[in-house]
């Protein structure tokens, strides 16, 4: 709201706090967390908040930009920023498997060209709070897919977390004040 001046009413906030508790609640059930994975989920945060400062700062400067070669812009970007750090990490040791090119393919045409360029998409129409609480959804389609793909069953938790989730993001993206 400070950067972009947009306007949530409360029950946009309501929505956003469900559905992030919902996911809270869906994760919940699978997550164990002890002392080994604090890097790790300091990572995630530190992820989260890269991707909630990218989304307003989106919003905020490139209003006007073709989505698609926007996105293949960023992409090439975050490509040269990151194949460093990756090779310093875990080194080129890929076995390339029948599995491996589906994965891949998924990975790199669905979440990074598909997926981003709706995001910057939606993001000219509506408002951050709106398409951010779109990412409440990841869960559930990310669970749907476990479930039908790799017959994993999910638990009550799970179940009632993606339902807050849902709910949550239909509040976010239908009240208006």
């Amino acid at each position: 709201m400070p950067v972009l001046h947009e306007r949530v009413s409360r029950g946009q906030y309501v929505g956003l706090v469900l559905g992030l508790g919902g996911v809270a609640l869906a994760v919940s059930e699978n997550l164990h967390l002890d002392g080994g994975h604090l890097a790790e989920l300091g990572l995630l945060a530190l992820a989260l908040a890269g991707i909630s400062a990218g989304t307003v700062y989106q919003k905020r400067f490139c209003r006007g930009m073709e989505p698609v070669s926007g996105n293949a812009v960023q992409l090439l970007a975050a490509a040269v920023a990151t194949l460093l750090p990756a090779l310093l990490a875990e080194g080129f040791d890929v076995t390339f498997t029948a599995d491996y090119w589906p994965a891949l393919m998924w990975a790199a045409i669905i979440n990074s060209i598909v997926g981003v360029g709706l995001l910057y998409a939606l993001l000219q129409r509506h408002g951050t709070s709106q398409v951010s609480s779109l990412f409440y959804l990841v869960p559930m389609v990310t669970a749907a897919f476990a479930a039908f793909l790799l017959h994993q069953r999910m638990g009550p938790l799970t179940l009632g977390g993606l339902v807050l989730a849902t709910g949550g993001t239909l509040l976010a993206n239908r009240i208006r004040s």
